[in-house]
């Protein structure tokens, strides 16, 4: 479905700057220390001459900025939850991530965009986390009983966004997001 009358497909220019830019980005920011398989998968080297303090430092925003950034991966793929509590919601938790100003941005608006579909399994999964992630992020909150947000859900949440970036806008531009991510 293409985007909305009032969000025009971006510029060439723009969408080349989504695809080597904004995107990988964001997939480099969730993929230290996570458990990914296959091409994704990458040793992770620390500062091992690092204090403790430091270490401590650099893992609690490392972790901060991957719960940030596998939110806007999975908003931009076109999921989000719905307001329901996640325990409570019968049937597939997921719904359409809106457009709302002009300046909104999701894989539609890029040539080969589709959004991913709200009545498929693995959107329940990205619905899951982008509630987890909304809830630890957005505000200071007590016993919020938000969905599980550990690296494995993150991980795996990762592989599913981008399968379906390497299968829509990646194969359109014919361009390879992990080259453009890791450089190789």
């Amino acid at each position: 479905m293409p985007p909305p009358a009032s969000h025009p497909v971006l510029s060439a220019r723009d969408q080349h700057q989504w695809l080597v830019e904004h995107i990988p980005h964001r997939v480099r920011a969730v993929l230290p220390k996570i458990p990914m398989k296959g091409r994704w998968s990458f040793p992770w080297v620390g500062n091992l001459a690092a204090t403790d303090q430091v270490r401590e430092c650099v893992g609690s925003s490392t972790h901060e900025g991957r719960l940030t950034a596998i939110r806007w991966l999975i908003m931009f793929v076109g999921i989000k939850a719905p307001k329901t509590h996640w325990r409570t919601f019968v049937g597939n938790y997921a719904v359409e991530s809106p457009l709302v100003g002009p300046s909104d941005v999701r894989i539609d608006r890029l040539d080969g965009g589709i959004l991913f579909p709200t009545g498929h399994l693995d959107a329940m999964k990205l619905g899951l986390v982008w509630r987890g992630c909304s809830q630890a992020t957005s505000h200071p909150t007590q016993d919020s009983d938000h969905p599980p947000i550990g690296d494995d859900k993150i991980a795996e949440a990762l592989e599913i966004v981008i399968a379906h970036l390497e299968t829509t806008i990646y194969a359109h531009a014919q361009a390879d997001l992990r080259k453009l991510t890791l450089g190789y």
